[in-house]
């Protein structure tokens, strides 16, 4: 709210909106339901890690991954 200079109201409207986009994004582009946690295999902050951080938890994440989920689509 004190960043973008909103309401409560707007803010909490904006939240919505911005869901649903994310939502619909994850839908289009992958069929993947953004609210079901195993269609993802890591999830990452970069609020909390940064850009740094995050590429070295996800380089980590994939190092460790079994070779027969790497490179695999969760798109049909």
């Amino acid at each position: 709210m004190e960043s973008e200079k909103l309401t409560e109201r707007e803010a909490r409207r904006r939240i919505v909106t911005v869901e649903a986009d994310r939502k619909a994004f994850l839908m289009k582009h992958f069929h993947a339901d953004f609210a079901d946690p195993t269609t993802f295999d890591l999830v990452v902050n970069t609020s909390v890690l940064g850009v740094e951080g995050a590429c070295a938890a996800i380089r980590t994440a994939v190092e460790r991954m079994p070779a027969t989920a790497v490179g695999k689509s969760i798109a049909p």
